[in-house]
Formats: C-alpha cells, sequence, structure tokens
C-alpha cells in the first residue's frame, strides 16, 4: 500500500510540474507562432530575406517583444525597404503593445 501512495505522490508532483510551467510561460509557446505568422508571409510575398527573418528571430529571443515601433531600426542585418515595412507592419505594432504591457507587468 505504501508502494502505492509513493506512485501517487509522485505522479501528482510530476503533473504539478508541468501545469506549473503552462502557467508561468503562457506566450512561450504562443510567442514561436506569433513570429512566423509576421515572417513567414513576409517571405512568401517577397519583401523579407530568409536571413532578415532569421535576425528578427534571433532579435525578438534575445531581447523580448519591442516596446516601440521604431526599435525595428535596432535589429542589425536589414535592408531598409523590409525595415520600412516591418516598421509600417500591424503585427509588429501588435508586438509592441505586448512588449509594453510585459514591461509594465515587470514593473
Amino acid at each position: 500500500m505504501e508502494c502505492v501512495m509513493v506512485r501517487i505522490q509522485i505522479h501528482l508532483s510530476f503533473l504539478f510540474c508541468i501545469a506549473n510551467s503552462i502557467i508561468t510561460f503562457p506566450l512561450l509557446s504562443q510567442s514561436l507562432i506569433s513570429i512566423n505568422k509576421l515572417l513567414i508571409p513576409a517571405m512568401e510575398e517577397g519583401w523579407m530575406e530568409v536571413s532578415e527573418a532569421e535576425e528578427i528571430r534571433v532579435h525578438l529571443e534575445k531581447y523580448g517583444w519591442p516596446v516601440v515601433p521604431e526599435e525595428v531600426w535596432a535589429i542589425s542585418g536589414l535592408r531598409q525597404e523590409c525595415s520600412d515595412r516591418l516598421l509600417k507592419s500591424p503585427k509588429w505594432r501588435t508586438w509592441c503593445e505586448w512588449g509594453k504591457e510585459e514591461g509594465m507587468g515587470n514593473s
């Protein structure tokens, strides 16, 4: 009987850890999807190169969501045309709103 109780406690502990990690990082799984929703169509339309999409992805992983739209100019390796189109993109502006909300939550 003690063996069964220990096994149940281990399973419950494991489930608790998984549930806690999902609750703690809700945007982690959504961020890659959100990033791809902008980058993939931009590459298909031809105004963004694969190398530029990779630079944007690395920048977002390193620094998080942008806070102001002009942060696009801080991403190295982007052509002027790509920076201008990205600056005007509604997705980029949505990410800026997420960044502002995230920043307000941290302070």
